[in-house]
């Protein structure tokens, strides 16, 4: 199976992002995430014999950090997202966990990771779900940040067009 790369599934996934209140905590979220991994880089100059006056630190870390745990919030989330926003990020979920995979690399930005399980039909209970990918580039200025989605999972264009529009009219 290939994975499906399309503007509207991007567009889709922005629209989740905003209406979740994902948008709004980007800063934060990426704060928390620098506190978690300060002092996690390795001296990239140890061989040198002058490195103790000016040591350089480099490379990439990689790290996980918990949004959503067994239906609650992390702290940051639970005071920044509305209820009616964690109620619908709540429904996005798989088993209520979201856990954002990191990847920070020694020039301020980072990637995160995590996919969202999308109901075809928002207002249905039983609605066939497809897998949302989300890639997420956040900038060191924390503010800015740019989103890429795809799935794996076997959904056409026009019913991603269809799912997109409803969403739109819906949230």
């Amino acid at each position: 199976m290939e994975s499906v790369h399309s503007e509207e599934l991007n567009k889709l996934a922005v629209l989740l992002f905003e209406k979740t209140g994902l948008s709004r905590c980007v800063p934060s979220i990426s704060d928390e995430i620098e506190e978690e991994i300060e002092g996690s880089y390795t001296r990239i100059n140890d061989d040198d014999e002058d490195s103790s006056s000016n040591p350089c630190y480099g490379g990439v870390v990689y790290h996980s950090y918990s949004v959503v745990d067994d239906g609650k919030f992390c702290y940051r989330l639970d005071k920044e997202l509305s209820e009616a926003e964690k109620n619908l990020l709540l429904r996005f979920l798989e088993d209520k966990e979201l856990e954002i995979s990191v990847e920070r690399t020694d020039f301020s930005g980072q990637k995160w990771s995590f996919d969202l399980s999308v109901p075809y039909v928002l207002n249905k209970q039983d609605s066939d779900n497809f897998e949302l990918s989300l890639s997420i580039k956040v900038s060191g200025y924390r503010s800015r940040y740019e989103i890429e989605a795809h799935s794996w999972s076997e959904i056409s264009e026009e019913q991603i067009a269809k799912t997109l529009t409803m969403y739109s009219l819906q949230l």
